[in-house]
């Protein structure tokens, strides 16, 4: 919503804005009300949008000469335009700004009545040569270099009283508040603004007591190969890894180093899967027994005939699988007692027979001992 306001001549205005017909009625007035112009005609009668203009949405056309548009960063300076040119006001007449009343020509000046925002043409030696006092100002003839005192529309004069609302520690020092002249001073409340900051008397970044108190740690809370950890919430405690630990926290417990054996827990390990107990047995002969949970890679000489039995065989759900080099002193014979399915023949004599036993044992079919011989000579 804008408003554009066109000289055409002397005293003749037109009025558009896009949602209305054209006005150039010269029953018109203007209003000045705050950062906004109403238009109205001389009876009353609301022209265009009622309640007005923001000053920056009013632009000016002057056709009798450029006919450039204008628009004016304030109110006062929209209004002084429209006073030069000699647009009607609200009561029919041509509103004189506030401050001086008159200027009156005198040896040195020259005042230009058809130009009221610039009346003041031209000295001789510069200068005014009288200023008259008005309705907005006062004049002092005892200093001809400053005549004008006070008027309305600037305002002087003296401070009585100045108060200053102060608060989180800030307060006015002493000597102020300003009555006549000086200075305000601001300065800081120690008790209140350390109220304010919620921070002790005397408070010390390296007290202990202080940097718990924030929830904060420090260096000496650490000593060699510790960690801070937790069990109860807001009470972090150091904790010393030993070697060949690792930190973690198994079912039921607190984060702690743990052991291998813990470890091997945590991980579901089966440690029949990957080593056990090496062994050398020169003197195998009739029944023995062998141990999968142990007996990971052993090595048989058999000084008779020999029947061997595994045991320790793995829980439901899990394997083994174990490596065995046998040999004999003569031409004894070998056989297995709980196997299931045997691949390949042992060899009797010096010759080395490599025994692989794969044990699994099944959920639903159950245990199943598979042996594999070869000779790799």
């Amino acid at each position: 919503m804008s408003l554009t306001i066109l000289k055409e001549g002397n005293k003749n205005f037109q009025h558009q804005d896009a949602d209305y017909d054209d006005y150039g009625a010269n029953d018109i007035t203007i209003i000045f009300d705050g950062n906004f112009v109403k238009l109205r005609s001389v009876s009353g009668r609301i022209i265009f949008d009622k309640d007005g203009y923001l000053f920056s949405d009013v632009t000016i056309i002057d056709n009798s000469t450029s006919g450039s548009p204008e628009v004016y960063p304030s109110i006062v300076q929209l209004k002084q335009r429209l006073i030069n040119l000699g647009y009607p006001f609200e009561g029919g007449a041509t509103i004189v700004p506030d401050g001086v009343a008159s200027i009156v020509a005198g040896a040195n000046i020259t005042v230009d009545a058809t130009d009221p925002q610039n009346p003041v043409v031209t000295g001789e030696n510069g200068g005014v040569q009288s200023v008259v006092a008005g309705t907005n100002i006062t004049v002092d003839n005892t200093d001809p270099d400053n005549p004008i005192v006070s008027s309305v529309a600037g305002g002087t004069g003296t401070v009585t009283s100045v108060a200053i609302s102060t608060s989180d520690g800030i307060e006015v020092d002493s000597g102020s508040p300003v009555t006549t002249s000086g200075t305000i001073a601001l300065g800081l409340n120690k008790v209140s603004t350390l109220a304010f900051l919620n921070v002790e008397d005397g408070a010390d970044v390296t007290d202990a007591t202080n940097v718990n108190a924030a929830g904060a740690v420090m260096e000496s809370d650490y000593d060699a190969n510790t960690i801070l950890s937790a069990n109860v919430d807001n009470t972090p405690l150091p904790l010393t890894v030993a070697e060949q630990t690792l930190v973690g926290r198994i079912t039921g417990g607190n984060v702690a180093g743990l052991t291998v054996t813990q470890i091997k827990t945590l991980l579901n390990y089966l440690e029949e899967q990957i080593s056990g107990t090496a062994t050398y047995d020169a003197t195998v002969t009739g029944a023995t027994n062998i141990d999968l949970n142990n007996d990971a890679c052993s090595r048989l000489i058999l000084t008779g005939n020999a029947t061997l039995t595994f045991t320790n065989t793995p829980a439901s759900g899990f394997s083994v699988v174990r490596s065995y080099l046998i040999s004999s002193t003569a031409t004894e014979t070998l056989g297995i007692a709980n196997s299931d399915n045997e691949y390949g023949a042992y060899v009797a004599a010096t010759t080395v027979t490599k025994m692989v036993v794969e044990a699994s044992n099944y959920p639903t079919a159950g245990l199943i001992i598979d042996v594999f011989f070869s000779q790799p000579n």
